[in-house]
């Protein structure tokens, strides 16, 4: 077989590759990804990945951004169930927060991999990946724009970081246990504090 012909079928292992780290991700967490033990699961030879993929950083990379995106996908759709109004900030918010913590539970190996990972080239996150993230703070930044203290968009984008910030924190800290025992109605109330102090602070 000429390497054309080649070329597509090692083109389709990609998203076969994706789902097997996906997976791994999922059981083992951050440390399960291995080249060898994703080698093995989709039937493919190690240099394949490689060749495929450049680096196990471009992997985890295309990886983490299907983790991203499947979120983003999760916020938007508990927003889009929203009954209130599209100005109630604060209602919104919490929403969100809610099935922050619901794709958390979920979803707790795979989503901490999203933060686990360093490159090991020191470069930079590539610009298709900070498109992601971008994407993902934009959901808060476009409910906190009806506050009449939220300011231009730079500074809505700031106080996005710092909303999910919180709520991240007080979710990876309530479920590593370090807060006692992990109760979604607990927990709630404590990102409630942040979110209603942030959104009374801009009215």
């Amino acid at each position: 077989m000429s390497d054309g012909r080649k070329q597509p079928a090692r083109e389709a292992l990609r998203p076969k590759i994706i789902s097997a780290a996906l997976r791994l991700l999922e059981n083992d967490g951050f440390s399960g990804l291995q080249a060898r033990r994703l080698a093995q699961q989709v039937g493919c030879s190690v240099g394949t990945i490689y060749n495929l993929f450049g680096s196990m950083d471009e992997l985890i990379l295309a990886t983490n951004s299907v983790t991203l995106k499947e979120m983003r996908q999760h916020l938007s759709q508990a927003d889009n169930n929203w009954t209130g109004s599209d100005t109630d900030a604060y209602g919104r918010l919490m929403a969100l927060a809610s099935a922050y913590f619901q794709f958390y539970q979920d979803h707790e190996k795979r989503w901490a991999a999203v933060f686990e990972f360093q490159r090991d080239d020191d470069e930079h996150m590539p610009g298709w990946y900070l498109e992601e993230i971008g994407l993902l703070m934009a959901q808060i930044e476009n409910i906190i724009a009806h506050l009449s203290g939220a300011g231009l968009p730079e500074q809505r984008a700031r106080i996005a970081r710092a909303l999910w910030a919180a709520t991240h924190g007080i979710v990876t800290l309530s479920f590593s246990g370090r807060l006692g025992p992990v109760r979604r109605e607990t927990v709630l109330e404590d990102v409630d504090i942040v979110v209603k102090a942030v959104v009374d602070g801009l009215r």
